[in-house]
């Protein structure tokens, strides 16, 4: 019997035994039990990174740059703003992961859901992941556990925003540390030639990733490497949303070219100010406080929503 004969009944017995009858395995089934640890995985990775994170800011970069500080008040300013951007960014993780969402019962002239065996009203769609009917659902994000809708946007596209910030802010407030730690490793770019096999210069990179002065070096280095990426991701995220929210629309409205009659209206400063406000439940709260103040918002229901000012 070949390797992939083997492997394929290996794998036959693997789901037959965890579940059922392959036969009638109904492979939406796999789909959520993917989207469950997937969304387990994520937060795992989160809490790994922040405590990295966590990590090297106060116990490497803060003693750093007190020992060469000359202005006190720029130094509490920076503390304090690296404070601000952590937390809020904690906070909008965890409501973004918490929120559920945001209930729209349908009337009996509006579309049936053979798989809640319920009505939906417009601007409402079922999640295979999630198993149920999200009101102006983006995209099932495993990285939140669930669906981003009605319920949770603000916070989700806030937790976008603040880790934007936040990893730029991780290399600009902290210069001398960043200089210090880049000295110590020129040396190990000064490589002979006649110890590196060619390309001479995959041989410097290689060294500068992987040869380090202990775990609190390689430590170091996942913190810049990781944050260094996420910038840049951030940044076509931060853009794509912003564009997709003054325009009335959501990311699976925008990919499957569907409109609502929100989406519809003209595109000007009143209506794009008044989409933002309803994308970020501001209610009776002016613009900038959802922003930059991370509170606790209430909760609204479908009415509420729908009744808001657009």
């Amino acid at each position: 019997m070949d390797a992939c004969k083997l492997f394929n009944r290996f794998v036959y017995f693997l789901v037959e035994k965890s579940l059922g009858d392959v036969k009638k395995f109904d492979p939406f089934v796999l789909l959520k039990i993917v989207a469950l640890w997937g969304g387990r995985i994520c937060l795992f990775i989160f809490i790994a990174s922040l405590y990295a994170v966590t990590y090297v800011i106060f116990y490497r970069i803060i003693p750093t740059e007190w020992s060469v500080c000359e202005s006190v008040p720029y130094f509490v300013f920076r503390i304090i703003l690296f404070l601000y951007v952590y937390y809020s960014l904690v906070f909008h993780y965890y409501k973004a992961r918490s929120l559920e969402p945001v209930k729209n019962p349908g009337m009996p002239s509006d579309k049936f859901c053979i798989n809640c065996n319920n009505w939906k009203g417009p601007s409402t769609s079922h999640c295979k992941a999630c198993d149920r009917c999200i009101y102006r659902m983006d995209h099932h994000c495993p990285h939140i556990g669930q669906c981003v809708g009605a319920h949770n946007q603000s916070h989700f596209f806030l937790f976008l925003f603040y880790l934007l910030i936040g990893t730029g802010l991780f290399f600009l407030l902290a210069p001398t540390f960043w200089w210090e730690w880049i000295q110590t490793r020129k040396e190990l770019m000064e490589i002979p030639k006649e110890m590196c096999w060619p390309p001479y210069c995959f041989n410097r990179f290689y060294y500068l990733i992987y040869r380090s002065y202990g775990k609190e070096d390689t430590l170091i280095k996942f913190c810049c490497f990781l944050f260094i990426m996420l910038h840049w991701i951030m940044w076509g995220f931060v853009g794509v949303y912003t564009w997709i929210i003054s325009s009335g629309l959501t990311m699976a409205m925008r990919m499957f070219q569907k409109t609502d009659a929100e989406s519809r209206k003209p595109f000007n400063w009143i209506t794009v100010k008044a989409r933002w406000r309803k994308y970020m439940n501001c209610q009776e709260q002016p613009l900038w406080k959802v922003f930059f103040i991370p509170i606790s918002r209430r909760l609204v229901s479908y009415q509420d929503y729908k009744e808001m000012i657009m």
